[in-house]
């Protein structure tokens, strides 16, 4: 559960952040529909974090869309 405005933080594992063509990207879906989408930013020698903070209550999707496979098509809800 994350209250609204604030921070949903979370941290991936990928192969290396010098090794992606494009930087991944965290397309976040509303329940009254509407997306987001936001970078993620490297955090350690394979790590790679979002940080979001959802505009209004409800259900929440979230998937990574990446180069790298061990983050590509990664998925979560939260409300």
């Amino acid at each position: 559960v994350v209250e609204r405005y604030g921070v949903f933080d979370k941290l991936f594992v990928g192969s290396s952040p010098q090794t992606t063509d494009k930087q991944p990207r965290a397309i976040f879906s509303r329940h009254a529909g509407g997306t987001y989408e936001i970078p993620l930013f490297p955090d350690g020698a394979n790590g790679w974090r979002f940080r979001f903070s959802p505009d209004s209550p409800g259900r929440w999707t979230w998937r990574i869309q990446s180069d790298d496979a061990q983050l590509n098509g990664k998925t979560g809800v939260f409300t």
